[in-house]
């Protein structure tokens, strides 16, 4: 749980002037000019999805019908039951499913957000789920539960991300450059490939909802959303 803790000046005492010092809570003075640093009093959106994820498992523990109403069905959607095109993200078979899926998450998820902005990597996550969502079209006598589309999609925006625009300083692009080009070369590309080999195995795991989430990554890299960024949003690396 996050706190914030409201100071307000006493009463009688001025505003101070044009060159003059001001005092802070703690009765320090602070020079003339200076800026109080930026608060974040909300906690990171990835927390939150995090916190919600634990919160359906623990329901569909409770419950168990609940995964199956929640779960992506392409022939139920078109039947018109939409919101399984945007729920199936929040269910997952088990702890070791979600736990999986959240830490992969974590580092790329808290990337995008501290140097894009909440609003950018909450549209990326929420627009990639949907899009992930509607490639498993492709196999509509399939159900399919799990944030691994979104998480998939959130690795190939920052990885993206991290290899181009080099419209940065050097000590800030040579190792976000570097960094890229790991994950590209340890995880994504081999993840990528073996998704791909996948699609021909029936191991119980949706292989093209992988696939669909590096494909929706993609497909939001080249919209540009990334460049959406505001200035207040955007942090320096």
């Amino acid at each position: 749980m996050f706190a914030t803790a409201n100071v307000q000046p006493s009463r009688g005492l001025s505003v101070p002037g044009k060159g003059s010092a001001a005092k802070g809570a703690s009765g320090m003075e602070r020079p003339a000019g200076s800026r109080r640093p930026a608060r974040h009093d909300l906690p990171p959106l990835f927390l939150l999805i995090v916190l919600a994820n634990f919160g359906v498992l623990a329901a569909a523990t409770a419950m168990p019908s609940l995964r199956a109403d929640l779960a992506l069905m392409p022939d139920l959607v078109l039947r018109g039951q939409v919101w399984r095109l945007f729920t199936y993200a929040w269910v997952h078979a088990g702890l070791g499913h979600l736990v999986g899926n959240m830490l992969l998450l974590m580092p790329f998820a808290l990337y995008l957000e501290m140097r894009y902005g909440r609003a950018v990597f909450a549209t990326s996550y929420f627009v990639s789920s949907a899009l992930a969502g509607l490639i498993l079209f492709l196999k509509p006598e399939e159900a399919t539960i799990g944030a691994s589309g979104a998480v998939c999609a959130i690795v190939m925006l920052s990885v993206l991300g991290l290899v181009h625009k080099p419209d940065r300083p050097a000590w800030v692009f040579i190792p976000e450059l570097l960094l890229g080009l790991l994950v590209l070369v340890l995880w994504l590309a081999p993840t990528m490939f073996g998704s791909l080999m996948g699609l021909f195995r029936h191991d119980g795991i949706s292989h093209l909802g992988h696939l669909g989430g590096f494909i929706s990554g993609f497909i939001l890299y080249r919209t540009g959303i990334l460049t959406l960024a505001r200035p207040q949003d955007a942090r320096p690396a």
